[in-house]
């Protein structure tokens, strides 16, 4: 993981903690006790070794979470913004949802948003949104 954020930002030594936690996050929530090996693996664990309780349903912190993640995919990948906001406008399913629910392309315009603070090197960003 450290790794993968080096690519984004480079000499930052300090944040794959930063990336698994969000994983775990994403993938570890409300009642998912089945998932308590993925837990393990994540590095989400109590100071026992115990895997810690999944984290509580939270929507709109669970679509930050994901946009961050794929803001910082577009970079690994090398995608330029542009080609990250083509690459968005293949989902318009997701985009007629958000059209629909927020007036606006909110799951695009969040990843852009993140793509644009990590382009930065800002990688504590969080986006209002």
């Amino acid at each position: 993981m450290a790794v993968l954020y080096a690519l984004v930002s480079p000499g930052a030594q300090e944040k794959p903690q930063t990336i698994e936690s969000q994983l775990a996050e994403v993938r570890h929530y409300a009642e998912a006790h089945d998932l308590a090996g993925f837990a393990e693996d994540m590095g989400y664990v109590d100071k026992q070794g115990k895997p810690r309780p999944p984290f509580p349903w939270d929507e709109d912190r669970r679509l930050h979470l994901r946009c961050q993640l794929d803001a910082l995919y577009f970079h690994l990948y090398g995608l330029t913004r542009e080609e990250a906001d083509y690459v968005m406008g293949t989902f318009p399913i997701v985009q007629r949802h958000d059209q629909e629910r927020h007036g606006h392309f909110r799951t695009r315009d969040l990843i852009l948003h993140y793509y644009n603070a990590y382009s930065a090197g800002d990688m504590d960003a969080w986006v209002q949104g």
